[in-house]
């Protein structure tokens, strides 16, 4: 019996409306999306830069559980490794399923390639942000995913940081319209690391990605959202 159901992107509304019988002017889309004061002045790290100052940096921030598909990045190392030798995964957070994950990356040995940090504060994410070149959201697909948004691509194009995405639906719709990164098959390891090697390779398609990212996040932070969400209160 509520007034209002927010969701966060058209997809979810979509598939709310197939399940639920409800007048579809209810179902209100809201993305949730980062405050510029996330991104906004923020102070530079000097030691982090220093630390990874000749590292390509790639960055996977959030919840690890197997269905984020951290592992596809883990397995695609090797592979991006001999194209781009100072390659270099940080992964900022964790969950139950972080065992694992250590113990592919002593499987495949590529313990010098990552650097597995786990949760850090909120505020301190953008430290690590920017010394980022590429933001990871390497999704399984399934009907959650498909549906929504990972915060984690905001964060990233708040920092210019291109997205490589996997092909989940929502997802990689944003990343297309606003062509603020690269769409690979979920799961495959190939195609991941071909996505990444081209960045790494194209850099007027990195910078012209990176420059997008930047552009993009005034349309798409939260008071540029929320003043359409506003007016529904009122």
């Amino acid at each position: 019996s509520s007034n209002k159901v927010i969701v966060v992107t058209k997809h979810a509304k979509k598939e709310l409306l197939s399940r639920v019988n409800i007048n579809e002017q209810k179902v209100i889309i809201y993305p949730n999306t980062v405050r510029k004061d996330f991104y906004e002045n923020k102070p530079i790290d000097i030691n982090l830069e220093k630390k990874y100052l000749k590292d390509f940096v790639i960055i996977y921030v959030g919840n690890t559980s197997k269905r984020r598909g951290l592992l596809t990045a883990i397995k695609s190392l090797k592979k991006i490794y001999k194209i781009i030798p100072n390659i270099k995964l940080i992964v900022l957070g964790k969950s139950s399923f972080d065992y694992e994950i250590k113990h592919k990356i002593k499987q495949y040995n590529v313990e010098k390639l990552v650097d597995f940090i786990g949760w850090v504060k909120e505020d301190k994410i953008p430290n690590y942000l920017s010394i980022s070149k590429l933001g990871l959201s390497p999704l399984h697909k399934n009907i959650h995913h498909d549906t929504t948004y990972a915060n984690k691509i905001f964060q990233y194009i708040s920092f210019g940081c291109p997205v490589v995405s996997s092909n989940v639906t929502a997802q990689s719709e944003l990343v297309k319209k606003y062509n603020i990164g690269v769409v690979f098959r979920d799961r495959d390891v190939t195609d991941f690391s071909n996505k990444v090697i081209e960045l790494y390779k194209e850099k007027n398609m990195f910078n012209k990605l990176k420059n997008n990212c930047h552009l993009s996040i005034k349309k798409l932070n939260n008071s540029a959202i929320s003043n359409q969400l506003t007016s529904i209160y009122e």
